[in-house]
């Protein structure tokens, strides 16, 4: 299988003088894969090879700033069945970042190599009621960070049909991107963040309520003031809850809504910059024979533009987007979509207003 995707874009914006006509960004990325898959009774083997590069030319009246780097992946992995709809999943990627300096031709790079497995147990515990049990395990080594191992380890019961209970542990290792470290806004002083994350679910297909606690060790942020990339020590928590729902009605209706309600802070207690602590998405689309429409609404709570609750108070708004689509054949689709129908006036960012009432429409093409 090859896919071949690419993006072209270019955005006029205000700079720092809101009457300039300089400021505007350039972006042209270009994804590029290939992958081969072989099934029988007992296992699934596949390969793959990506390649993407990005470019960006970011013109404000003060100069003009370039990214231009790309990433290579090399994967694979076989999926051994055995049991009732159980399987052992072996595999290793390779992958490697570049940053060619457009200044003075100097190339930044580092490299990943990384081996992993995973067992997915599924039986019965209880009567009849499936059972789950994952474990999975991962090992990376860096060229330019230090070594990691992490893994996750996960459990589902079902309790009565399709209602369970699930348990959910992991660890994470995320190393820097080269653009936060070696753009004009980057720092080569940054580490890898650390992170622990669980979760307890009690749902259905339909409904399910999640608790979770995360912990982020050495958080990467962007500073306004500096306009630099920066690393928040010791600890960052995010704790709390999510409330989904879907379902499909009557007359060809899907709804499907999320509430989420979080709590963060930093090492020293605070509350963590531009996080909501309450969040809704509400989902409602019509499904015709070969067309949807669909009314999207949002809410974001709470948010404060510097931590501990300082600065400007930028949440506690309502959204709400129009998408529809149309299936001209299998190969051509038609969308159109507005966004902030109502126009509403918000920022995400102290400072930098986002967009008001937006029209698009597109089309896509397969073949």
């Amino acid at each position: 299988q090859v896919n071949i995707n690419s993006l072209d874009s270019k955005v006029n914006f205000d700079g720092y003088y809101a009457d300039d006509n300089k400021s505007n960004s350039v972006y042209k990325d270009r994804f590029y894969s290939i992958s081969y898959t072989h099934n029988d009774t007992f296992n699934q083997i596949k390969a793959s090879y990506n390649y993407s590069t990005l470019k960006r030319d970011y013109t404000t009246s003060y100069g003009v700033t370039n990214y231009d780097g790309d990433i290579q992946e090399a994967k694979f992995y076989d999926k051994l069945s055995y049991a009732n709809d159980s399987f052992f999943k072996i595999g290793l990627s390779y992958q490697s970042n570049r940053y060619k300096k457009i200044t003075n031709n100097e190339d930044k790079s580092y490299s990943d190599l990384s081996v992993f497995a995973t067992n997915y147990n599924k039986f019965h515990l209880v009567g009849d009621l499936n059972t789950i049990f994952t474990f999975s395990i991962r090992y990376d080594k860096y060229d330019t960070f230090d070594n990691a191992t992490t893994g996750k380890i996960g459990f589902k019961q079902y309790i009565y049909k399709d209602w369970y209970i699930s348990a959910n542990m992991a660890t994470g290792y995320n190393p820097p991107s080269l653009y936060q470290l070696y753009s004009s806004y980057g720092s080569t002083d940054l580490n890898p963040e650390k992170s622990f994350t669980s979760d307890i679910t009690v749902g259905s297909k339909k409904i399910w309520l999640t608790g979770f606690y995360n912990k982020i060790t050495n958080l990467i942020d962007f500073d306004l003031n500096t306009y630099k990339y920066i690393q928040t020590s010791g600890d960052s928590k995010f704790k709390g809850i999510e409330l989904g729902y879907k379902d499909y009605l009557p007359y060809d209706i899907g709804v499907k809504a999320f509430y989420t309600y979080v709590k963060t802070e930093d090492a020293n207690g605070k509350e963590l910059a531009r996080r909501p602590k309450d969040k809704f998405d509400g989902f409602i689309t019509y499904f015709g024979e070969n067309y949807d429409i669909g009314l999207n609404l949002q809410y974001i709570g709470e948010r404060y533009d510097k931590a501990g609750k300082q600065g400007a108070q930028t949440g506690k708004y309502f959204l709400a987007h129009i998408t529809a689509n149309y299936d001209i054949n299998r190969y051509i689709n038609i969308y159109a979509k507005v966004e902030n129908i109502t126009d509403k006036y918000y920022q995400i960012v102290d400072g930098y207003a986002t967009a008001g009432r937006s029209y698009y429409a597109g089309c896509n093409i397969k073949y």
